[in-house]
């Protein structure tokens, strides 16, 4: 009775193990630059949320809808100060967000875990006046709310719709 062998050469087993290297490689970087795209757009939402209140602030009078794209995965975007009194729905973040409070920041991403890192989980916006502590809803990847400034004001007040 002879017994069944398979007769691979090493050179076989050894291709076979660089291409399932090369496949792992490949599937690492796709998701390292897909999660890199979703931090610039954290970033974008950051720089164009400076951008346009410096042209605010910069104006005589100012009334307009700020609307930006942000990742799915952030739920809300929060303003203010995390010491103020807020409504009491926004309890859970700010108690997540209560480890920035030492920081002089007022523009929090929720949850901060998934901000890359949390490097980019909080912001601060120079010139503006945020009444208390509120948050914003992402929908559908969409983040809107106003920002005003009077002609007598000095400061951007940011607000929620």
């Amino acid at each position: 009775m002879k017994k069944g062998q398979i007769d691979i050469s090493f050179s076989m087993i050894f291709s076979i193990i660089i291409i399932v290297a090369i496949i792992g490689v490949a599937v690492y970087a796709i998701s390292f630059f897909l999660n890199l795209s979703e931090c610039n757009k954290i970033a974008f939402f950051y720089n164009d949320l400076k951008e346009e209140t410096q042209k605010a602030v910069k104006s005589a009078g100012y009334r307009d809808e700020f609307k930006k794209v942000l990742p799915e995965k952030i739920e809300w975007v929060c303003f203010g100060d995390l010491k103020a009194e807020s409504d009491r729905k926004y309890d859970e973040i700010k108690e997540e967000l209560r480890r920035y409070s030492n920081l002089d920041k007022n523009v929090f991403v929720y949850p901060s875990r998934k901000a890359c890192d949390n490097n980019l989980a909080y912001y601060k916006i120079e010139d503006v006046k945020i009444e208390g502590f509120f948050c914003v809803e992402n929908e559908q990847g969409e983040v809107v709310f106003s920002i005003e400034k009077e002609s007598s004001d000095k400061e951007v007040e940011i607000l929620n719709e």
